[in-house]
C-alpha cells in the first residue's frame, strides 16, 4: 500500500526557550517553528527557570514533555 500522506509520522526533537511556568508545568516557545507555542509540557529534571533554553518534543495531540537544558 502506498503512503498517501506527505508529512512524517512521530514527532522530531525541537529546540525552544521557556517563556512560562505554571505549577509543575512549562510554556515553551519553538526556535525551530517560529510563531508554535507549546504549553502545560512537563520537564525530565527537577527545574527550570523562565528564558532556560531546553530541548522538548510535541505530539499531533498537544502532549509533550521537556527532554533536557541546552
Amino acid at each position: 500500500m502506498k503512503n498517501e500522506h506527505s508529512t512524517p509520522c512521530g514527532v522530531q526533537i525541537e529546540r525552544g526557550r521557556i517563556t512560562a511556568i505554571t505549577g509543575n508545568t512549562y510554556t515553551v516557545e519553538s526556535y525551530d517553528r517560529p510563531g508554535v507555542t507549546a504549553w502545560g509540557l512537563k520537564s525530565m529534571e527537577q527545574s527550570h527557570s523562565v528564558g532556560d533554553k531546553v530541548y522538548f518534543f510535541v505530539f499531533p495531540d498537544g502532549s509533550g514533555l521537556i527532554l533536557h537544558k541546552m
